[in-house]
């Protein structure tokens, strides 16, 4: 169900020779991020690399510290491959979230339609785009992704409203919004069997193709096991579901491109950027 991220290509001024290119490792460090956001980073490695992120200790309390401690360690027992580790620093100057944390509580769902909310992603937005550097970005990004202030739907929205804001982030690749907030684009029952299947061992699995919330659909034998696992597959050009003939009408509503691009539209054209 994944399609290819796309670069930050917004038509603005020419980027000065000064700015550092997008690079593979800033790349994947951002990308990383959007990985499981229920989880802290410290808690385990991310992506295809098993990438770990060693966040700095000063930014935790001492039950954080014991905890990302005791990760680590069990990681480690685990003998866990990992090809590539990013370090997260302590902000330079520690921004105060009570407010954005109030605004738009960590278990609420965020609506940049809603005032309050739209001032947390404005604050947080301008908070992000006032690091100096990209590497304090990136560090900053870490800090509030993981602030118990911060509702994980508005860091998603301030964080990329910031990278493709930021000369230093330009050409960073965004990546899809229905992998990264599967809740908003795919009904709960799909979601339970995409998360049952995500259990089983690669080579037993087979491809599920999904059609709205049939939850009867046709397979294709992928794996030499018998054991009925399936990957969860939802066509990208997917419309509407299936059980009434009157939801064919609900493109505007259903379809995961029409979705994500107004998503992104709101993002980019906000009407009240951070300068």
């Amino acid at each position: 169900m994944s399609r290819r991220p796309q670069a930050n290509t917004r038509p603005s001024q020419s980027v000065s020779s000064s700015v550092p290119a997008m690079d593979t490792q800033t790349q994947l460090q951002f990308m990383y991020m959007f990985e499981r956001l229920s989880e802290p980073l410290y808690l385990g490695p991310k992506g295809s690399k098993n990438a770990y992120f060693i966040v700095d200790p000063a930014t935790m309390d001492e039950n954080t510290r014991n905890m990302a401690q005791m990760v680590r360690q069990g990681l480690q027992q685990a003998s866990i491959l990992s090809t590539m580790s990013f370090n997260l620093k302590m902000p330079r100057n520690i921004p105060n979230l009570e407010s954005i944390g109030s605004a738009c509580k960590r278990s609420e769902i965020f609506s940049y339609f809603l005032p309050s909310h739209k001032q947390a992603a404005n604050e947080l937005a301008q908070i992000l785009m006032a690091q100096p550097s990209r590497e304090e970005f990136l560090s900053m990004c870490g800090y509030c992704r993981d602030s118990s202030m911060i509702n994980s739907q508005l860091w998603v929205h301030a964080s990329v409203r910031a990278a493709l804001n930021r000369k230093d982030m330009r050409g960073v690749m965004i990546p899809a919004l229905w992998e990264v907030l599967p809740d908003l684009f795919i009904t709960t029952p799909i979601r339970k069997l995409a998360r049952a299947q995500s259990s089983i061992p690669m080579e037993g699995r087979v491809v599920l193709n999904i059609n709205g919330n049939n939850l009867r659909p046709t397979t294709e034998k992928q794996g030499k096991s018998d054991s009925g696992s399936a990957d969860v597959v939802i066509d990208p050009n997917f419309s509407g579901r299936s059980e009434n003939p009157e939801n064919k009408l609900w493109y505007f509503r259903e379809d995961l491109g029409v979705a994500s691009h107004h998503w992104h539209w709101h993002v980019v054209y906000t009407g009240s950027s951070p300068k």
